[in-house]
């Protein structure tokens, strides 16, 4: 398909600028396990993201890290106790679900791009 044009890379990085965001958006800074979550999350997909668009070939090792990302967000409230953030939490479990229906639909793409070519 080529470098810089799969929807779903963009995706990734929209979620993650999205996730970024999200502690100054509703002035959470100050609550450090859910402020540095979404900091460090978010960035990982922003770098993920690009990456994965960078390439020109779609690979299931570099697509599926996504998944493995939102997993570890979706867990993230309970294990670093922040679901009393209730914005943040929220953001979180909402970004997760999106990024793991996200890797999914890219994960499906993957064989039919792969016997086109």
């Amino acid at each position: 398909m080529g470098a810089w044009r799969r929807w779903q890379d963009w995706a990734t990085v929209l979620l993650g600028v999205i996730l970024f965001a999200t502690p100054f958006v509703f002035a959470r800074t100050g609550d450090v396990n859910a402020s540095w979550t979404a900091f460090v999350m978010g960035g990982l997909m922003i770098v993920i993201g690009l990456f994965a668009a960078s390439r020109e070939e779609p690979t299931a090792g570099v697509e599926g890290i996504p998944l493995i990302l939102g997993i570890g967000l979706f867990v993230a409230p309970w294990l670093l106790s922040f679901t009393s953030v209730p914005e943040i939490a929220w953001m979180a479990w909402i970004v997760a679900v999106l990024m793991a229906l996200n890797t999914v639909a890219e994960l499906l793409v993957l064989p039919q791009q792969s016997a086109a070519a």
